[in-house]
């Protein structure tokens, strides 16, 4: 992966290692890669089941492998879709087991590469779509909501961020121009 992934991806071949290994688990009640928006978009899709969306998820993904690196994807499938143990995989491929476990090594970064181009596309997507849903600026410049637009960034962007957030106050005071602000803000930060 690039040195300019965002912390979000330092560990997503580990996520995919770990999903791969569950493909056949049908009661896993988290998903490894819940933190793609990608995995969010089939979760809804699959009517919340998160077996169904992970390997939706990792099925999307060799899909695209195999058009660049069919052999890697085909060894990530014979490993875990079709469950074929290394030391039969070895022989029918004729390679010693070290070689199968570097190749799936390889194949699981590869993998994580298509992944993150997938995730970043999806996030593109979806900064635009939002984008195109607020109505034009009508303002050029804002004076004096820098900081309480800073408090409410932070609050958003915050792990523990309350599901909803109210801004209150007089009206004419700059309520929605603060709102829309932010929102513009949210969406260009990703």
């Amino acid at each position: 992966m690039s040195a300019q992934s965002s912390d979000q991806f330092q560990s997503l071949d580990q996520a995919i290692q770990q999903a791969l290994r569950e493909w056949h688990r049908r009661n896993v009640t988290a998903s490894p890669l819940c933190r793609l928006l990608l995995y969010r978009k089939a979760l809804r899709a699959s009517g919340q089941h998160v077996h169904k969306a992970t390997n939706q998820v990792l099925y999307d993904a060799l899909t695209r492998l195999s058009k660049n690196n069919a052999e890697a994807a085909n060894l990530l499938q014979a490993r875990f879709q079709d469950k074929e143990q290394v030391y039969a995989l070895s022989n029918r491929l004729n390679l010693a087991e070290s070689t199968i476990y570097a190749l799936q090594k390889d194949a699981i970064l590869e993998l994580a590469d298509v992944l993150e181009q997938m995730e970043q596309e999806a996030q593109q997507r979806q900064r635009l779509m939002l984008g195109e849903r607020l109505m034009g600026q009508n303002y050029s410049e804002l004076v004096g909501i820098e900081e309480p637009l800073a408090l409410l960034l932070e609050l958003l962007t915050d792990a523990d961020a309350p599901t909803i957030i109210s801004i209150e106050g007089l009206g004419g005071i700059g309520k929605t121009t603060l709102a829309d602000a932010l929102l513009r803000r949210v969406i260009a930060q990703g």
